[in-house]
């Protein structure tokens, strides 16, 4: 409405009606947006404060980003700790039973079969033909004690081995012709998909899987040799084939960074630059490599002298491993702690942002109904306050007539 001329009452309903219509926007913004400071014109003390706690929010989130990764760094350490510890278990009973004096160098082991990894894509047809042609067979999981044997020489990867029910589905057997009596399979499996699975796969687990004998390939196959199938003596074969497994662990990277370098870690978790720090661990250090390391002929365990001396390093190495297993163990919890400690902080910040932020409904709400009321109360001053000097001029209209 047009104010006219000098209404001073109409000036003061105008103003009142201006500030009650800002009012009510201003509580119409906060309600929808359910945030205090909605009005980003209008800045406080308080919208500052809430500005720096999600700054702090979002460095904390990213320091636990980089407590995760650093657990997952440690887990993937463990991983292949644990494959170390069951390889230099096995090459210790290997140099244990190369000290036996009563045996000559090529029956020193008596009868134990041994196992060796072939790598290479092959179809099950294929590895076992391949195997056969190298004087062995595919391996043949008759005992626990192969199980273990047969995990120790794998390197972390999927491969072949020597079961099959090709010739009556679903009676599993061994390449040598005698039926399974000990048996490791995967949940559900074998599960025979398609019905064209008669071959036998074992996991980097360990567990069994059953996959198509022709149309399937592996990156290789475990094979196995008797004590007969070959002129090298099983425990050296067998202890050459993990001291290479042990060595290649040395190699092993997440994400491009090497697990087992001998590298100091430090990891921030936080703003403050407070930082986890943990030993390096090093395979290639002189305890662990003297395992790994033949003579100056290639050989590990040539002679009962030789196989002590090897013994006593496998012992040493082992004493070394569990050191840096506790290391990993010990890191690992820190930073667990440390994660939780970030969870709480982080949690706090957020419950103190949302007391600054967060719009009291039922408060916000009454204002805004107050200031609704308020407009239309100034609305009708308004249009009252216009109204009156018309009525005055209409008097002094008739009083001159």
């Amino acid at each position: 409405m047009t104010v006219i001329q000098t209404n001073l009452s109409a000036d003061r309903s105008a103003r009142l009606l201006r500030a009650a219509s800002e009012d009510v926007q201003r509580s119409l913004l906060k309600l929808t947006s359910g945030n205090q400071f909605a009005n980003p014109a209008n800045p406080s003390t308080e919208a500052i404060m809430a500005s720096r706690h999600r700054g702090s929010i979002r460095r904390l989130q990213v320091g636990r980003e980089n407590l995760t990764n650093a657990l997952s760094f440690s887990q993937t350490q463990e991983g292949f700790l644990e494959q170390a510890a069951k390889a230099l278990s096995r090459m210790g009973e290997l140099a244990l039973r190369a000290m036996d004096v009563t045996m000559g160098d090529q029956q020193s082991g008596g009868d134990e079969r041994r196992f060796e990894l072939v790598t290479g894509n092959f179809s099950w047809t294929q590895a076992k033909s391949d195997a056969e042609n190298r004087g062995g067979k595919l391996a043949c999981i008759k005992s626990a004690e192969d199980q273990s044997s047969v995990e120790a020489v794998m390197q972390g990867g999927s491969y072949w081995i020597g079961g099959t029910d090709e010739i009556t589905e679903g009676q599993w057997k061994w390449v040598d012709g005698e039926a399974m009596s000990f048996e490791n399979w995967a949940a559900g499996e074998p599960n025979d998909v398609a019905g064209g699975e008669n071959a036998l796969q074992i996991y980097a687990s360990g567990k069994w899987n059953d996959l198509p004998a022709i149309n399937t390939t592996l990156s290789g196959y475990v094979i196995e040799f008797g004590s007969e199938d070959s002129s090298v003596p099983a425990h050296e074969s067998e202890y050459s084939a993990l001291a290479a497994f042990v060595e290649s662990l040395g190699s092993k990277a997440f994400n491009q960074v090497s697990l087992f370098a001998g590298q100091t870690m430090q990891v921030s978790r936080d703003e403050e630059s407070h930082s986890l720090q943990t030993r390096g661990i090093d395979l290639a250090a002189a305890t662990y490599s003297s395992t790994y390391t033949p003579d100056s002929e290639g050989y590990f365990l040539r002679g009962s002298a030789q196989a002590h001396a090897r013994l006593l390093q496998v012992k040493g190495a082992i004493e070394q491993l569990q050191q840096d297993r506790a290391t990993v163990g010990a890191f690992a919890k820190g930073i667990d702690l440390a994660d939780r400690m970030l969870t709480q902080s982080t949690d706090m910040l957020k419950q103190t942002l949302g007391r600054l932020t967060d719009v009291n409904i039922a408060e916000e709400s009454t204002r805004f109904a107050r200031d609704q009321i308020l407009r239309q109360t100034a609305t009708a001053m308004l249009a009252q306050a216009n109204i009156m000097p018309q009525s005055v001029l209409r008097l002094v209209d008739l009083e001159r007539s």
